[in-house]
């Protein structure tokens, strides 16, 4: 039996770490002291990046690969750099030492009506390539799945407030530059303590310390100027300690190219034009766009339909130690319904000689 040790101990934080499934590329960052600790599949070691101060919050991007550290109250992002796709690609992406990937820091954000401490960071996997802006990169062989650049949005979780930022390109003097603007700003009564977006983006689910209230904020202004939501309660007997959306459906795979693909719709739906896709937009009965983002089995961008009635599920644990399932709709409105719950527990009452159930979601 052999045993892999981790090049530093990570933070005592349950944000200090994350994993994604980043285009066949598995990432495992973490915060170690003032350290960021990237790993890939098996622990091979790719990058680590020294910071100012010590981080204890952070969250990777699964479309473009983004890395975003709270440190106090800013947020650093890292963005990925992939040079030597080609005989990455050509040996059939099996070995990720092929793929040279090199993460440095790109834009640092601050909110001006929030000094206070930054507790949890979610990134939305809603992204965006315009075809108007181009990169050198896609003249090379740089599929658009390990393009990232990329518009994207990050909810932020503080001591007094949630925010909603969005990231996007622009042009300035012939070179690509990143902009930044907060979509949105809420004032909350406790600290926030955990934040996370749904997979399609439409609604943020988020908790405060020791809070019994679970907060949905539903999406209903999709603006890339501002964002508007519509708050509902999940009232729970005892505070929650997890929050966790369904993944989206998983979708075949297909062979792989040394060019950009062309992202075609399942069988038996009509083509679509991308060139439509000029805002940032998931996918939702409210917004007219033809086309979502979904995620193949390998991890990599594909696209899926807009028009199958899509619904989103919510899992929950307290300190009950029950799992609680709840769904969301959008029919004549947004509803919240509660699915059902599990309790964890194999006993009538709740002692150390009870056996204690796991759980596991994929």
């Amino acid at each position: 039996m052999s045993l892999s040790f981790l090049p530093g101990e990570p933070n005592r934080s349950p944000q200090c770490s994350a994993f994604v499934n980043w285009n066949l590329v598995q990432i495992i960052a973490y915060c170690s002291g003032n350290n960021l600790v990237i790993l890939t599949k098996n622990s091979q070691h790719l990058q680590t990046l020294y910071l100012d101060e010590d981080s204890f919050v952070i969250d990777i991007n699964r479309v473009n690969g983004k890395i975003a550290i709270a440190m106090k109250n800013r947020v650093l992002i890292y963005t990925p750099t992939v040079t030597n796709f080609y005989n990455f690609n050509f040996n059939g992406r099996k070995n990720i030492s092929d793929l040279h990937i090199h993460w440095s820091l790109e834009t640092e954000i601050t909110n001006k009506r929030d000094d206070s401490k930054i507790n949890c960071i979610c990134w939305s996997d809603s992204c965006e390539i315009r075809d108007d802006e181009l990169d050198s990169n896609q003249f090379f062989g740089l599929p658009d799945e390990y393009n990232s650049e990329t518009s994207c949005e990050l909810a932020v979780g503080s001591d007094k407030a949630l925010s909603l930022f969005r990231f996007y390109y622009k042009s300035v003097d012939g070179e690509k530059k990143i902009h930044k603007k907060t979509l949105w700003f809420k004032l909350q009564p406790n600290p926030v303590y955990l934040v996370h977006f749904s997979p399609n983006s439409t609604a943020i689910a988020s908790v405060g310390y020791y809070d019994k209230l679970v907060k949905v904020w539903h999406r209903v202004s999709f603006g890339i100027e501002s964002s508007e939501f519509q708050l509902s309660y999940l009232p729970h007997p005892t505070y929650v300690t997890s929050l966790r959306w369904r993944s989206l459906p998983k979708i075949a795979k297909t062979e792989y190219t040394s060019v950009a693909p062309t992202p075609r719709p399942p069988s038996g739906l009509p083509n679509v034009d991308n060139s439509s896709l000029n805002s940032l937009k998931p996918f939702n009965s409210n917004i007219r766009i033809p086309q979502s983002l979904g995620f193949s089995e390998g991890g990599s961008l594909t696209s899926i339909s807009a028009n199958s009635k899509e619904h989103n599920v919510l899992y929950t644990v307290a300190a009950d130690s029950v799992l609680r399932v709840f769904t969301t709709f959008n029919l004549d409105g947004f509803q919240v319904f509660n699915a059902g719950s599990l309790d964890l527990y194999d006993g009538v009452n709740k002692h150390k000689g009870d056996k204690k159930k796991f759980v596991y979601f994929q």
